[in-house]
């Protein structure tokens, strides 16, 4: 479950794990998303885009743990998108 404190923390360790399994791409679409945070809504959606990216384009090649956290992410991003 991703949790709002460790928010920031939790993302850079996934990026380090998927480094460490060769998913070095998928580590750059999250860098790039990540990049737009600015705590407006325009910067959670730009990071919303990213891991919707993954989730359709990369999700098969991720480690279960990876795969389950990205989904965990987006969930989490979406309802701060949306509002929900």
């Amino acid at each position: 479950m991703v949790d709002k404190i460790n928010f920031y923390q939790d993302i850079e360790i996934l990026k380090l794990n998927l480094v460490e399994n060769g998913n070095t791409e998928v580590s750059a679409l999250l860098n790039e998303g990540m990049s737009g945070l600015n705590g407006l809504t325009d910067g959670w959606a730009y990071l919303l885009e990213h891991l919707l990216e993954v989730k359709t384009h990369h999700r098969s090649g991720l480690a279960n743990r990876d795969a389950e956290f990205i989904d965990q992410l987006y969930e989490h991003v979406y309802k701060i998108v949306t509002r929900n």
